[in-house]
């Protein structure tokens, strides 16, 4: 299976749809993995270092479970070592050392987005943060964000097989391109919803 390195790569919030997927509840474990881990790394950086273990205990708890499904050799490495950052950063936070917590947190994301595709993790982490910035009211942040996560989002959509995930793709693109109308129109909340929409939509992706 062929593997892409990227950064969401939510994510690796990276996936080829165009070859097999993980079974499903590996697909479910190695997204909350992904989510509780960038969780984490976000309580990290801000120095919380009682957080980001509560985050990275759930990361570790998801990465166990997924582990044993996949049958990938290079995805089973790459689920090893985040058990293994992730058991680090576990040990760091309890004694409230959360920068060097952070450290292993970052590594274990770092190979958590090898599960992902590259562009569909670009998309739910603009999303994201235009998600952020429409609930404070900035539309032209929102805006920014949203036509981001859209670009991506249309490039990810003629790579996938599944039908399924072309829905959810699609659909997701339908939401961004109302959100990116509302922002226009300096219309944060509104806009907002479509991007929450967007979310839901781009989170049923499994890993590839």
């Amino acid at each position: 299976m062929k593997f892409i390195k990227s950064t969401l790569a939510i994510g690796a919030l990276a996936l080829l749809f165009s070859f097999p997927l993980a079974a499903a509840d590996a697909s479910k474990d190695t997204s909350e993995a992904m989510k509780h881990a960038k969780e984490a790394q976000t309580h990290g950086k801000a120095g919380h270092a009682k957080e980001l273990l509560t985050h990275a205990e759930e990361s570790l708890k998801h990465a166990k479970k997924a582990l044993p499904e996949l049958s990938d050799a290079t995805q089973r490495v790459h689920v090893t070592e985040s058990i293994r950052h992730l058991d680090q950063a576990i040990a760091h936070a309890k004694e409230n050392h959360a920068e060097e917590a952070t450290k292993h947190v970052d590594e274990a994301i770092t190979h958590l987005k090898e599960l992902f595709n590259a562009h569909i993790v670009e998309a739910i982490e603009h999303a994201k943060e235009a998600q952020t910035h429409g609930k404070a009211g900035h539309a032209k942040e929102l805006l920014t964000h949203a036509e981001e996560s859209l670009k991506h989002a249309k490039i990810a959509l003629p790579e996938l097989s599944d039908g399924t995930q072309r829905v959810h793709v699609t659909e997701s693109i339908r939401h961004l391109e109302q959100a990116i109308a509302h922002a226009k129109e300096d219309h944060a909340k509104e806009a907002t919803k479509h991007v929450d929409e967007a979310i839901d939509h781009l989170k049923n992706l499994p890993a590839k």
